[in-house]
């Protein structure tokens, strides 16, 4: 359910508010000492999206990441307070100030120590709907407890074309 209400607030965040200008705003520069990767995009059959999005309609991209943290302290990483993945924030590139940190930081959450030469891997889900597009995952970290949060993006990724055109919620699947 959790992952359901996170793609909703991502679909929600791309597109722009009617008769408002969307001024781009620059990507955030992932530090050095984190590297930050996109493992794999593609599009995945339907079944398979709604296993993975527990039968939530929408999501059919699956896109596979990894952190590492390559710095000599560990870091914070930001995640939904029940899950094990980063909480995670997509964007297109060509970033507009409207974005779904706002909504995202009101669900309750908390913060998991990546060590010093440690690595996570995870999947996310993106939306056919916006193939050819170029979108970016953004994640939240800490350098120490008490620290101001810093966004952190990965580089970015073309949406793949879609193999199904995911059915409207009210018809059977």
């Amino acid at each position: 359910m959790q992952k359901a209400l996170f793609v909703l607030i991502f679909l929600a965040s791309l597109v722009p508010a009617r008769g408002q200008a969307q001024q781009a705003t620059p990507l955030p520069q992932t530090p050095p000492d984190l590297e930050f990767s996109v493992l794999e995009v593609r599009a995945m059959a339907e079944q398979e999206a709604l296993d993975k999005s527990r039968g939530f309609v929408g999501p059919n991209i699956l896109v596979r990441l990894r952190l590492h943290n390559k710095s000599a302290a560990a870091v914070l990483l930001l995640l939904v307070e029940d899950a094990i993945d980063p909480l995670a924030c997509i964007g297109k590139e060509k970033r507009t100030n409207k974005n779904c940190w706002p909504k995202l930081l009101g669900i309750p959450n908390r913060w998991l120590m990546l060590p010093s030469g440690g690595a996570v891997e995870w999947e996310e889900t993106d939306s056919g709907t916006f193939q050819g597009e170029k979108h970016y995952i953004g994640i939240m970290i800490k350098r120490q407890e008490g620290g101001a949060p810093e966004e952190v993006v990965s580089p970015p990724y073309t949406v793949p074309t879609p193999l199904y055109t995911p059915k409207h919620e009210h018809e059977e699947h």
